[in-house]
C-alpha cells in the first residue's frame, strides 16, 4: 500500500524557541525514519534566523506560496512573543500564514505560538490554549478568541494548539 506523504511545515521566525523547534522536528524526524509517510520543511520569511538562545538557524526554506492540501503548519513559540512577534519577519509570516491556511490544512501552535496565529487571524472564533503563564495576556490581547487554562493541548476543528516545548511534543506525537 502505498500511503501518501503528508507535508509538515515548520515555521521559524525571530526567537523562535530552540526547545518547541527541536522537539517538533525531532519527533517528526524519528516517526519518518520509523516508516511515516511525512515530508519536513523549516520555512519562514528569511533564509536565517537567530533562535532564543542566539543561535543562528540557517537553511530555512522560502515561504510556500501555498500549502498543499492535508499538509500541516506548526509554529513554534517564541523567547518573547509580545517582542519577537512585532518583528518585520514574523508581519510577514502572519500575514503568509493568513492567506495560506484553509480548512484544507491543519494548524499547529506551541507555546507562544498561539500569538502569531490569533495575530493571523486563524485562532478567531476559536478554543485554544497556551503556555500557562500566557494565557490572560493571550485573553486579552485576543478577545475573539476562547482560550482555556490548564490544558496540554486543544483542539478545534483543523486548529491544536499546546500548552509548551514538552506539550507540543505530546502534540506532535497525537499527530502522528
Amino acid at each position: 500500500i502505498n500511503t501518501p506523504v503528508r507535508d509538515i511545515y515548520v515555521l521559524i521566525v525571530p526567537g523562535t524557541m530552540l526547545l518547541d523547534l527541536a522537539g517538533i522536528s525531532d519527533t517528526f524526524r524519528l516517526a519518518i525514519e520509523l516508516g511515516a509517510s511525512y515530508s519536513i520543511q523549516h520555512v519562514g520569511p528569511s533564509t536565517q534566523s537567530s533562535c532564543s538562545i542566539g543561535l543562528s538557524i540557517s537553511g530555512i526554506a522560502p515561504l510556500p506560496g501555498r500549502m498543499t492540501e492535508g499538509g500541516t503548519l506548526i509554529v513554534p513559540g517564541a523567547t518573547n512573543a509580545e517582542l519577537d512577534y512585532q518583528s518585520s519577519e514574523s508581519e510577514v509570516a502572519a500575514k503568509w500564514m493568513g492567506s495560506a491556511v484553509s480548512s484544507a490544512q491543519r494548524l499547529c501552535t506551541v507555546c507562544s505560538g498561539a500569538f502569531l496565529a490569533a495575530k493571523a487571524g486563524l485562532l478567531d472564533g476559536r478554543t485554544c490554549t497556551t503556555h500557562h503563564s500566557l494565557t490572560d495576556r493571550l485573553a486579552s490581547e485576543f478577545p475573539e478568541v476562547s482560550v482555556l487554562h490548564n490544558r496540554v493541548f486543544v483542539r478545534d476543528g483543523n486548529v491544536f494548539t499546546s500548552a509548551g516545548a514538552t506539550t507540543g511534543i505530546d502534540l506532535v506525537l497525537q499527530i502522528i
